[in-house]
């Protein structure tokens, strides 16, 4: 464990927290005494059960209390989209990545693969971590969004006048925009790129 990412949606207005530390005892410290301090009772993330087993367990090594976090409700994201009704547990169909549903739904993919984000990390590169955390924040809570207006709204109503959701949110690489229709894949971090640009518009690399 070298990193977490979280963002608030207490308020909309929050924009998405990295932590990374390479001592894990001091990262998930932090990451508690966060959520202990908050006033959050529901976790939603994509595949959260996953998430919340891990960082339990990382506590439990460290033996470190998490009342609150243990007493947190968890909606998943992932289950909303495979399964729609989230209390019918029949049984799931293939699972499906992140990086598939964001790129039908949204036009957007993960910044890179698990593997290249473990080595850039490796190499201290924490600014591409950051942006991996980033972009894995944006793509759940904009299809977390997404869900949300579906369910709810009037069909008189656009997504738009509900809320402005399929943005970019603030962070490293503010200015990356969605990804839809033809594209250059990056060779250096994988980024899909329009497919007018020579140059990729994360690493700069030539496409």
């Amino acid at each position: 464990l070298f990193s977490i990412a979280y963002q608030d949606l207490t308020d909309p207005g929050n924009a998405p927290v990295i932590l990374i530390n390479d001592n894990e005892e001091e990262l998930i410290n932090q990451f508690m005494e966060i959520f202990e301090a908050g006033n959050f009772t529901r976790i939603v993330g994509w595949n959260v059960s996953f998430d919340y087993r891990f960082l339990f367990t990382v506590a439990s090594l460290y033996r470190r209390p998490v009342s609150k976090f243990y007493k947190a409700k968890m909606r998943d994201v992932q289950q909303i989209y495979q399964q729609v009704k989230e209390k019918f547990v029949y049984g799931f169909q293939k699972p499906n990545k992140l990086t598939e549903w964001g790129k039908f739904l949204l036009g957007k993919e993960k910044f890179s693969k698990q593997k290249i984000l473990l080595d850039r990390y490796l190499a201290g590169d924490f600014a591409f971590v950051e942006a991996f955390q980033n972009r894995q924040i944006e793509i759940t809570k904009e299809l977390y969004d997404l869900a949300r207006f579906i369910m709810t709204a009037s069909p008189k109503m656009s997504f738009s006048d509900t809320q402005d959701a399929i943005t970019t949110l603030p962070g490293l690489n503010p200015g990356i925009p969605a990804v839809v229709g033809q594209t250059k894949q990056c060779k250096t971090c994988l980024q899909e790129n329009p497919s007018d640009k020579t140059e990729c518009i994360v690493c700069g690399r030539p496409l």
